[in-house]
């Protein structure tokens, strides 16, 4: 199940085994990781090696539901219950009956669902962990379901509000997924993996794309700031628009930055000139650095449109957002 995920850093490793011993309970997880981590591919993985394998996994992004309809939609409706419900109609809970439902940034959903997910969440005593009871909308009847919960965030939600009981329900097993700059050699696997993945999907002279000496550098200094895919997209740009075979340093500069002193981010020379006194704030900084430079390029690039900017970048825009509010805080201003 977990041979997809691709790594050999302790960090993965280390992810990789807490996950495949949560995929041996039924217990709900809670997978915290920045955007592009993998936070889906580990929750299918957890699903794949657990005995619910052969039933559904449903994936939902809490941040791309309507907030008027996330209820309906996770919990069904009954006739009538609104204009348009013209039939008795299952939510999510009832069509995942068996399997697994997959709440990726679930730090998005409105204050009254979490009051709702909540209670449906409650354990009955010496009942199986995965009993479900909710109420479709517009109905009157509880209905049951056996759900497993994988949910998936990138905020710390204690920070932002996110109801605490709820929390504490969801991360009964909690798993930190680590962002590429703490996996070290795994970059260059992964990117040799992207590399291959793509080839396969052209044609003609796209087939005998390698990468340079000087490419393997610049991918392994680079901290990738969108994890792996931002990784992904700029290898993506580099392959089609690099001139010749092989992938060169200054083919990722269109996709990263117009020039290397511009973009933003350490280079190995820098890790050379002194050992930080404090790795954690200077790991910090150097991600909201980041962080302002690609939020504000994306910006240039998408015509000051912050939704194609977010899309750009890989990301929601409820994620935009958080990180905006974030950088705000600590005086960078985006735009």
């Amino acid at each position: 199940a977990f041979k997809s995920i691709i790594g050999d850093s302790p960090a993965i490793q280390r992810a990789k085994l807490f996950a495949a011993k949560a995929g041996r309970t039924d217990f709900n997880v809670l997978i915290f990781g920045e955007s592009g981590t993998g936070k889906e591919l580990f929750a299918k993985a957890i699903h794949d090696s657990s005995c619910r394998k052969n039933n559904k996994f449903m994936a939902v992004n809490c941040a791309a539901l309507p907030p008027q309809l996330i209820e309906s939609m996770l919990f069904g409706y009954k006739k009538g219950a609104f204009t348009g419900a013209n039939a008795d109609t299952a939510g999510m809970f009832k069509s995942c009956h068996k399997g697994t439902l997959f709440l990726d940034e679930v730090e998005a959903l409105p204050q009254e669902v979490q009051a709702k997910l909540l209670r449906v969440l409650q354990p009955e005593a010496g009942k199986n962990v995965t009993l479900r009871k909710y109420l479709p909308v517009g109905g009157t009847d509880e209905e049951t379901s056996d759900v497993r919960i994988i949910a998936a965030t990138n905020q710390k939600l204690e920070a932002i509000g996110f109801r605490s009981d709820l929390l504490n329900r969801l991360a009964v097993l909690s798993l930190s997924l680590p962002p590429l700059r703490e996996r070290g050699k795994d970059i260059v696997l992964l990117a040799e993996s992207l590399l291959e993945d793509m080839k396969k999907q052209l044609q003609g002279e796209f087939k005998n794309k390698k990468f340079s000496e000087s490419a393997i550098k610049f991918i392994e200094s680079t901290p990738w700031p969108g994890n792996v895919r931002q990784l992904q997209n700029a290898l993506a740009q580099a392959m089609v628009f690099g001139e010749g075979n092989e992938i060169k340093e200054d083919d990722f500069f269109n996709f990263v930055s117009e020039k290397n002193e511009d973009i933003g981010m350490s280079s190995v020379s820098d890790c050379k000139e002194e050992v930080p006194s404090n790795i954690q704030e200077y790991l910090k900084k150097k991600e909201n650095e980041s962080k302002v430079h690609f939020m504000k390029l994306a910006l240039e690039k998408g015509g000051g449109v912050k939704s194609k900017a977010a899309n750009l970048l890989g990301i929601s825009y409820q994620t935009w957002d958080n990180w905006k509010k974030e950088l705000s805080k600590d005086g960078m201003f985006v735009d």
